[in-house]
């Protein structure tokens, strides 16, 4: 039952940051214009993509892996730790400035406490992988 849970965050983190990432590559300017109300550099925009791309794939190409405990624990904790810098990041701006930055901050938030879940579960049971005990 773990496993399903776990696969789909990871399929959802995955669908979601591609499309972010993807939406950063081909179209930065909009994107920035439309999430923070001002431009950014094109450059910036791709270069944050990269990031989002990246982190993307790790989650579409490990979304069958067994995690919990020590199981996958660095990708576990690359994507807990980007979502709470996210999350953090984009709620001060959100209080600051709002619009459509809140939807960044909401992301954040959940992104961080679907990781933290599977980071700080107990190890999973899967064939060939023992429990805790």
């Amino acid at each position: 039952m773990n496993d399903s849970r776990t696969r789909i965050i990871m399929t959802a983190a995955a669908l979601v940051l591609g499309s972010v990432g993807l939406a950063l590559l081909f179209a930065p300017h909009e994107t920035s214009v439309y999430v923070s109300g001002s431009a950014t550099s094109e450059a910036a925009g791709q270069l944050v993509s990269a990031g989002f791309l990246a982190l993307a794939v790790v989650n579409w190409i490990g979304r069958g892996a067994v995690y919990g405990g020590i199981y996958g624990r660095p990708i576990v904790l690359g994507n807990f730790l980007f979502g709470f810098i996210l999350g953090t990041t984009s709620l001060r701006a959100a209080l600051e400035s709002g619009g459509a930055v809140w939807a960044l901050a909401e992301y954040g938030v959940l992104h961080t406490a679907a990781f933290s879940w599977m980071l700080l579960r107990s190890s999973p049971t899967r064939e060939g992988v023992r429990s805790g005990s």
